[in-house]
């Protein structure tokens, strides 16, 4: 058996050390005041975002009513938008189900789940809420 000679290209490649952050979670107190100071339909992003673990910008914010289940209370998240670039299916709990539940009336009609106030998909998010709230990062 002949071994291969030659450089090795994969020992020039420099990788990347992801931080070692403390991961932070926000407590009942905080989430409530987070819900109370946002206006829909960002209080139903936010509410995706704590109880079914949604990505805000990629998958919350690209989220079409035919991905949306709320007979079953399931949220299908297409491979397009998931990060892992795989489909997943995400259980709502009762917080969650409720808030799309109320904002269905509203949007329903256009295919998508969220809609900024000129009525077009949101795209980004507005002012960050951490000022108005006083929350630390």
């Amino acid at each position: 058996m002949e071994k291969i000679r030659g450089d090795n290209p994969a020992e020039s490649v420099k990788t990347t050390k992801e931080p070692k952050n403390r991961l932070r979670f926000l407590t009942g107190e905080e989430e409530a005041r987070l819900v109370a100071a946002a206006t829909e339909p960002l209080r139903t992003i936010i509410r995706l975002g704590i109880h079914a673990g949604l990505r805000i910008q990629a998958e919350a914010l690209t989220l079409r009513w035919e991905s949306v289940d709320l007979e079953r209370r399931l949220v299908t998240v297409e491979a397009a938008y998931a990060k892992n670039g795989e489909t997943r299916t995400v259980p709502l709990n009762s917080v969650a189900w409720e808030a799309l539940q109320q904002l269905h009336g509203e949007t329903a009609k256009t295919g998508l789940v969220f809609l900024n106030r000129t009525g077009t998909p949101s795209k980004v998010l507005g002012q960050p809420l951490q000022p108005r709230v006083g929350m630390l990062s």
